[in-house]
């Protein structure tokens, strides 16, 4: 991380264990109090992580509730991709889900596909290629 733009203003760094990603995943807060989201993944990931970043941001330009996108590029001397995102408060919903009642949880149902129906309005990159041959 030692060659990350704007590291100078982190305060803290702390590590996030959560999620399915190989991806190195970190909160950060910044010396004004500013929370973001700091990933870092392989260079060998680099052209499908900067279309993932690119998604965000045409995704939130286009009003889906997202990270804001900060800053994408290679750190340390090239040996990692970092992607720079919003911190966005919430709860998981693996612990979230089960407090509710069916109720609850089907209107969080509705809602989550409503922003699907949002992202789906957005054409895919050029480069993306056949669903089949990508997953």
């Amino acid at each position: 991380m030692k060659d990350l733009p704007g590291l100078e203003t982190f305060r803290r760094i702390e590590p996030i264990t959560k999620g399915l990603s190989g991806d190195e995943k970190y909160c950060v807060e910044t010396l004004d109090n500013k929370r973001m989201l700091l990933r870092l993944a392989d260079p060998k990931e680099y052209d499908r992580k900067r279309t993932e970043y690119e998604m965000m941001k045409r995704a939130y330009e286009h009003g889906v509730r997202t990270s804001k996108p900060y800053a994408f590029g290679l750190c340390d001397g090239g040996r990692k991709v970092y992607a720079l995102t919003e911190w966005l408060e919430g709860e998981d919903a693996e612990s979230a889900l089960p407090r509710m009642s069916e109720t609850e949880q089907y209107g969080v149902g509705l809602k989550a596909g409503a922003v699907l129906r949002k992202i789906h309005t957005l054409p895919a990159p050029d480069d993306a290629g056949p669903w089949d041959v990508r997953f």
